[in-house]
């Protein structure tokens, strides 16, 4: 397992390549920046990028070729609402992951091929968003975009209202 610490704030290209190291990668939410080839080749089953409640994810970019053929990711993966850009073939090769979701509500700059490979998984993405360029089509679902939370009333619990393809607001 390799968790960030909150110390580090950028992770420069090829940090972790190859490294052979496995299990559970917590990304810190004090990173800004994945650079290129970083955790290329790894072997971690279980990637987390840290969002809690009271501390938001600082990450904008993830680079090319970031989690290049790390085929042992077979968890679901939720990308920060923080990421602006996510770098070429940055998950090519993930063949394991399940989903992946995207809740920012601009479409982010997508690379070439960032997830080619990625057979296996759905892609989430907000239906408002104004491309889709470099998302699978066949692995594409539009989500309705998740503008508040409100409390239902007959069951007192946090409930998400959204916006429904077609919708504006």
């Amino acid at each position: 397992n390799l968790r960030i610490p909150n110390s580090v704030t950028t992770i420069g290209s090829r940090a972790f390549h190859s490294c052979g190291l496995d299990g559970e990668l917590i990304i810190s939410h004090c990173i800004t920046s994945i650079g290129d080839f970083v955790f290329y080749g790894t072997k971690f089953s279980n990637l987390v990028f840290e969002d809690l409640p009271d501390k938001k994810s600082q990450l904008t970019s993830i680079g090319s070729s970031a989690f290049y053929m790390c085929s042992s990711l077979n968890n679901e993966l939720i990308i920060p609402n923080s990421v602006t850009s996510i770098g070429t073939s940055a998950f090519n090769g993930c063949t394991k992951l399940t989903s992946i979701f995207m809740y920012r509500e601009s479409a982010l700059d997508i690379g070439t091929n960032a997830f080619n490979k990625t057979n296996s998984a759905t892609i989430y993405a907000p239906v408002i968003w104004s491309s889709f360029d470099n998302i699978p089509e066949t692995q594409l679902v539009k989500m309705p975009t998740y503008t508040s939370q409100q409390v239902d009333e007959t069951t007192s619990q946090q409930v998400w209202v959204g916006l429904a393809e077609g919708q504006t607001e």
